[in-house]
């Protein structure tokens, strides 16, 4: 009941304009942390803006011991974090980039999740290139242990006119951009190829070039959550190929869901994620 009232105070708050931290003080709650558990610092990956269109950058999100946020699809509960760049300056579109999550189970709901310290890559994209840029991001992000609890941050990065000579932070962008999926029409040695929709589960056929041990898939949907784990069936004449089955919730016909609709589909193996679009 806590962790409900708690989401629902969150989604209030946010539709009326914003949201601020809650503190143990301020509830009265003692299972409330004292400290902010989410902190997020911008950083670039070029000490200048230089005349490029576009800039590398990143958002490290910073995690207190033991508890998790979201990924830009929570899954059965959760809300995924929200990016205000209205404060910056020179700035006219920012895109962020999402490492692949983990797969957790809470209170027998599956969401995918970062339960640890992430970075989430940025393309950065001046008004007016060459001169200097004053990127602000405003974070609103849900975060959960035994409880959830809404944060609120903000984080400042200025990038000065000049060279674009890689920074220090240039490399652990580069490590977080080789987490993000990547289209399936730029993967070759792990694929999604088919999918079949059935009115209790999606069933869909693959290719990994490593077999299919502990692999994994997230489904993003504009409705149903399809979040439990999927049942992975190796090929055994073939184990590079794989059919992956995802069930329905009891009770749904996703005929009547999905058909006319489109379905994001994200194939992890190892240190490597590929996603794909079907249209039903």
């Amino acid at each position: 009941m806590t962790r409900l009232f708690i989401l629902l105070a969150f989604l209030l708050l946010t539709f009326r304009g914003g949201i601020s931290t809650v503190s143990a003080q301020e509830s009265g709650n003692p299972a409330m942390p004292s400290e902010p558990v989410l902190t997020a610092t911008l950083i670039s990956g070029v000490a200048g803006t230089g005349d490029a269109p576009e800039l590398p950058g990143g958002m490290e999100i910073s995690l207190a011991p033991g508890w998790h946020t979201y990924w830009r699809t929570p899954g059965d509960s959760g809300l995924a974090p929200r990016f205000d760049w209205s404060s910056s300056q020179n700035v006219k579109e920012v895109r962020v980039q999402w490492p692949v999550p983990k797969r957790k189970e809470e209170a027998g709901l599956f969401v995918y999740a970062y339960d640890q310290d992430v970075m989430l890559p940025l393309v950065i994209i001046p008004e007016e290139p060459g001169k200097d840029v004053t990127l602000t991001a405003n974070i609103q992000a849900l975060v959960c242990l035994k409880i959830c609890i809404p944060q609120n941050v903000t984080s400042t990065l200025v990038i000065p006119a000049g060279d674009a000579v890689p920074t220090s932070s240039q490399s652990r962008i580069d490590m977080a951009r080789a987490r993000v999926p990547v289209p399936a029409d730029e993967q070759s040695t792990l694929r999604l190829e088919t999918a079949v929709l059935g009115m209790e589960h999606i069933v869909f056929t693959a290719f990994s070039d490593e077999g299919f041990q502990g692999a994994d898939i997230f489904i993003e949907t504009n409705g149903m959550s399809l979040s439990s784990p999927p049942e992975i069936l190796s090929d055994t004449s073939s184990p590079n190929r794989a059919i992956i089955r995802v069930n329905a919730p009891k009770g749904s016909d996703l005929t009547s869901s999905f058909l006319g609709s489109t379905l994001r589909a994200t194939l992890v193996k190892g240190d490597k994620a590929t996603e794909k679009e079907f249209y039903f």
